[in-house]
């Protein structure tokens, strides 16, 4: 688990003070690849999953996170609706649930993030891409003399003393890094 890694670096005694996590990484770097330029953070991609995929329905932190919860499986198990639904159908608590509906709803949620994170999907390449930029951004960070760890895309350190500053330079950097990229 991607957090439960995270939590390990900072406690294995790095003395980690300053943390910067990429927010929606997978879904924010989707949707700048398709848009052609970075998505600021104050977007929320989930939100916008949300409005694509029932619009009525207010957007709250329980509907967030189960959007949160199953986006990779819709981001990353391409096919029919039944090969997504099993996938998830072996990971939720079935008891009330029904087979069929929750086939169609993954493919419903899975049209709702193509929508909403601008009409293509990367597969496992958005991992090298992701890769590339926020090391880049790493990169920067230690040619500046800034002692900074990354852990998928979260960045950490010890020696930089204003949480702020850390968080702007990685926001700068990362922006001018997808852009390079492009």
């Amino acid at each position: 688990n991607k957090e439960k890694n995270k939590k390990y670096w900072i406690k294995k005694g790095h003395d980690f003070v300053l943390e910067k996590d990429i927010r929606s990484s997978v879904p924010r770097l989707t949707l700048s690849l398709n848009k052609g330029y970075w998505v600021d953070e104050s977007v929320d991609i989930y939100e916008l999953i949300n409005n694509e995929f029932e619009p009525d329905k207010k957007f709250t932190k329980l509907r967030r996170n189960a959007i949160k919860d199953f986006h990779m499986s819709c981001y990353f198990d391409e096919g029919s609706d039944a090969v997504m639904g099993r996938n998830v159908w072996r990971r939720i608590d079935r008891e009330g649930a029904n087979k069929d509906e929750t086939y169609a709803l993954m493919g419903k949620l899975r049209e709702a993030v193509i929508k909403a994170e601008g009409g293509r999907l990367y597969g496992v390449e958005i991992f090298f891409i992701e890769s590339c930029v926020y090391l880049m951004t790493l990169y920067d960070l230690l040619c500046s003399g800034i002692d900074t760890w990354l852990v998928y895309d979260a960045f950490y350190s010890k020696g930089f003393e204003d949480q702020d500053k850390f968080e702007e330079m990685i926001i700068n950097s990362v922006k001018s890094n997808f852009e390079d990229f492009l």
